[in-house]
C-alpha cells in the first residue's frame, strides 16, 4: 500500500494516561455493563482529537475517545458535584502525577452500552477545559472490534468471534498482529531498515517516539519546537516529519512525530514493555483502521 502525504493543519495536543498508575476497585471498570453485540456511533474531529457524545445521568455528554486511557475518566473541571477523595485511585499523565478521586454516576448509556449506578474515576485534565465530560478509555470498549471510518466519520464497535478472520469489505486487510502492554496494543514497525516498539493511541496527536531517534533518522523534515500536553504539566518537545515509516509492509508517508524521552519514561514506568513511542491519530487518518481487541489485531485496508 502507499499513500500521498497531504499537509495539513495539527494541534500538538498529546492526550495520553497510558502511564496511569490507578489501583482501580471493581466500581472503576466495566466488567459488569451491559454491552449491545454492536453499535456505531458518528464522531466529530474537535482539536484534532476523536470526540463522541454519550449520555450521562439522562444528560447529553462529549467524550475524548482514548484507548491509551485504561478506563472512564470523568473530567473533574466538567462535573459539577463533589469529587470525592478515594486512596485507591492514582494517575499519572505523561506531564506527571494528575489529581485524582471519584465520582457517582447514576446511569451512563454509550449507545446501548449501559452502566448503573456506579463509582468512576475523576481527573484533573485542565487540556479539555471545562465542556469536555472526560475520556472513554479502554475499559469500556475493550471487548469489541473497532472500526475507524474517518472518511465517513462513524466508528463500528463489534463483538468479533475469537480467532475468527473477519473482514470489512471486499478487499482483504493487512494484519498486524500486536501484543498488549497493560491496556495499550503494542506493533513492531520500521523506519529506514531499524526496529521501532511502537504502542497504538487513538488520541495521540501527533504521533510520538524517543528523541534518541533524531540521530539515527536521515529521512526527517521539517523541525521545530512545540508544548506536548497530557495529564500533568505540558513538556516542550522537538517536532519533525519521518518521511516513511513501516509496518508489516504497509508505508505510512510523512507521519508527523514529537520526539521526547522523558514523556516515554512516565509511559513505561510500570510497563512490561518498553515502547520506544506512540502512533495516533496520523496513524489512524491513513487507512481505513481496524483494532480488534479480544483478537490482538490491527485490520488495515487500503480502501
Amino acid at each position: 500500500m502507499t499513500r500521498i502525504f497531504r499537509n495539513g493543519v495539527f494541534l500538538f495536543l498529546l492526550l495520553s494516561f497510558v502511564s496511569a498508575k490507578v489501583q482501580a476497585q471493581a466500581d472503576f471498570v466495566f466488567a459488569d455493563a451491559s454491552k449491545p453485540d454492536s453499535f456505531a456511533i458518528p464522531f466529530q474531529i474537535r482539536d484534532s482529537l476523536i470526540r463522541v457524545t454519550a449520555r450521562v445521568n439522562g444528560k447529553q455528554a462529549d467524550f475524548v475517545l482514548d484507548n491509551g486511557c485504561p478506563y472512564l475518566v470523568i473530567n473533574s473541571r466538567y462535573w459539577q458535584t463533589a469529587i470525592q477523595k478515594d486512596s485507591s485511585v492514582r494517575a499519572r499523565g505523561i506531564g506527571g502525577e494528575v489529581i485524582a478521586g471519584a465520582v457517582l454516576i447514576d446511569s451512563f448509556n454509550w449507545q446501548g452500552l449501559q452502566k448503573y449506578r456506579f463509582k468512576a474515576i475523576a481527573a484533573d485534565l485542565p487540556h479539555l477545559g471545562d465542556s469536555i465530560c472526560g475520556l472513554m478509555g479502554f475499559d469500556v470498549y475493550k471487548d469489541y472490534r473497532v472500526s475507524f471510518n474517518y472518511k465517513d466519520s462513524i466508528i463500528v464497535f463489534k463483538k468479533p468471534v475469537l480467532n475468527s478472520a473477519v473482514a470489512d469489505s471486499g478487499a482483504l486487510p493487512v494484519i498486524i498482529p500486536f501484543v498488549l502492554s497493560g491496556h495499550l496494543p503494542v506493533v513492531k514497525g520500521s523506519i529506514e531498515g531499524q526496529t521501532v516498539v511502537m504502542g497504538i493511541d487513538c488520541a495521540a496527536t501527533p504521533n510520538l517516539i524517543a528523541a534518541k531517534w533524531l540521530s539515527k533518522i536521515k529521512g526527517i523534515t521539517p523541525m521545530g519546537t512545540t508544548l506536548l500536553r497530557g495529564g500533568g504539566a505540558p513538556v516542550l518537545v522537538t517536532w519533525g516529519s519521518i518521511k516513511q515509516f513501516f509496518i508489516e509492509g504497509v508505508l505510512y508517508p510523512g507521519m508527523n512525530f514529537t520526539f521526547d524521552d522523558k514523556s516515554l519514561s512516565e509511559i513505561n514506568r510500570g510497563s512490561n514493555i518498553a515502547i520506544d513511542g506512540l502512533l495516533g491519530i496520523p496513524f489512524f487518518k491513513q487507512y481505513k483502521t481496524v483494532i480488534d481487541f479480544p483478537n490482538k489485531r490491527i485490520e488495515v485496508y487500503d480502501k
